[in-house]
């Protein structure tokens, strides 16, 4: 099993989904790249880490990889964003399927903890990108560039987080085999569901 831990940002126009093998210490970047992303998230042995990513990032990723154009990842991005909705309840998530194995390390923290809150707890820098998410034309290379880094910063302190739980998420792998499960679905699930 590999850990790849990833991001997404998605304006009107353009889409990112960045990720960083912790195994192999490589990133892999995509813009706009549907066939890409699927084809790296479709690689055997794989297990993809986020945070909040079951509220967001991985619902945006099953569209990427089931087709989804700039226009309805934007569409989708706006059901979870600003209407505030569960990502599974898009019509075009209902009918188009995509599995992958994932776990959020946003799981058992405290309600309401941001990866900025940890940031900032932990003494990191916190970066903010200067790119409004509401840009209404296609983004200029500046801005692609900044995007990019931006969202590469957010998954580099998800991977440090994710160093720094590493005794928890191996006790949860623990639990899990005593009753046969595959680690991937043990991290997967919350400390309640797992118990």
């Amino acid at each position: 099993m590999r850990i790849v831990v990833y991001d997404i940002e998605v304006f009107r126009y353009d889409w990112f989904v960045i990720f960083y093998d912790v195994s192999s210490n490589t990133w892999s970047v995509f813009h706009n790249d549907n066939r890409g992303v699927r084809d790296y998230m479709s690689q055997p042995n794989l297990v993809f880490c986020g945070f909040n990513s079951k509220h967001y990032d991985d619902h945006l990723v099953k569209a990427i990889c089931c087709g989804a154009d700039n226009a309805l990842v934007k569409q989708i991005n706006d059901f979870i964003i600003v209407e505030d909705r569960p990502g599974w309840e898009h019509w075009f998530l209902r009918r188009n399927k995509f599995r992958f194995d994932s776990f959020d390390l946003m799981d058992d923290t405290q309600m309401g903890t941001s990866l900025k809150h940890i940031e900032a707890h932990m003494g990191w820098n916190i970066e903010e990108t200067e790119v409004d998410f509401n840009i209404d034309r296609p983004l200029t290379q500046e801005e692609i560039d900044s995007t990019i880094h931006y969202c590469k910063w957010d998954v580099m302190a998800t991977a440090k987080l994710l160093t720094l739980r590493k005794g928890y998420l191996e006790a949860k792998m623990n639990v899990g085999r005593t009753k046969g499960m595959p680690d991937a679905v043990a991290l997967s699930k919350t400390n309640a569901r797992l118990t």
